[in-house]
């Protein structure tokens, strides 16, 4: 599992790294996501369906079921390829949600 928190680590880093901030898991299988102000992420889960990568909204893990700019991606079963790949994909679908 380290190897694959460290390759979607390195993947936000590479994507993401002026974009997003996430969570630095020391153990686990999920790194948490705040989206940039700005993109709605029920809009992103369906913009980035369209490229095959998916994700858990933050409003399904809160108490209130509060709406807010966070996802949690999962690394614990896909391949160290696959999760390269997806995080330039999710980059690619917020950056297409980001206002100008």
């Amino acid at each position: 599992l380290k190897l694959k928190r460290d390759a979607m680590l390195a993947g936000l880093e590479a994507e993401l790294g002026n974009t997003c901030s996430w969570s630095r898991p020391a153990g686990g299988m999920f790194i948490w996501v705040r989206l940039p102000d700005g993109v709605d992420p029920i809009e992103l889960q369906v913009a980035a369906a369209e490229h095959e990568v998916s994700f858990a909204l933050g409003s399904d893990f809160h108490v209130h079921g509060d709406e807010g700019p966070y996802i949690r991606l999962a690394f614990g079963f896909a391949k160290v390829p696959d999760i390269t790949e997806g995080m330039a994909r999710l980059a690619r679908s917020i950056e297409s949600l980001r206002p100008s």
